[in-house]
This record gives C-alpha cells, structure tokens and sequence, in this order.
C-alpha cells in the first residue's frame, strides 16, 4: 500500500504518532512510533472490523519507508 493512497480517514498520524509534534521537537523521545506492532493494529483492526487479521500479513502489505519503493517523502512547509 502506497501510504499517499489511505483509506479515507486514516493518515500516516493513525499508526505512526502525531508527525507535526515529533518535527517541532525532534529531540523528544516516544512523539512517533517507526514500526507499530501488532498491539498497535490491533486498536483499530479488531475482530469485528478485520476478522482475518494476521499481523505479519497485513504489515507486509503496508511496508513503505526510505528503503522500500513505496516511499514519497511528505515535505511540511512552514
């Protein structure tokens, strides 16, 4: 999955952390999360919501990052 093409009302923020707050202050520890885990997914991708869910399944069909060829940085302008 290309993390620019998410499904409507989930963001890079939904797994990884409030983003903007980690670049204001960078030297924070915890402000993000690089690679969420299985309790994090599990939040959202309940029983009910994703009856099939198989962690290491679904993160495979997700991965993006600076060493996959999904990955398009998103630049924040001030």
């Amino acid at each position: 999955m290309n993390p620019v093409h998410l499904p409507e009302g989930i963001e890079c923020s939904t797994c990884h952390g409030d983003g903007l707050a980690h670049a204001l202050r960078p030297r924070v520890k915890g402000l993000i999360t690089k690679f969420p885990d299985a309790q994090l997914c599990r939040q959202c991708h309940t029983p009910t919501q994703t009856p099939h869910f198989h962690y290491q399944k679904f993160v495979a069909r997700i991965k993006h990052g600076p060493h996959t060829h999904q990955f398009k940085p998103h630049h924040v302008s001030r």
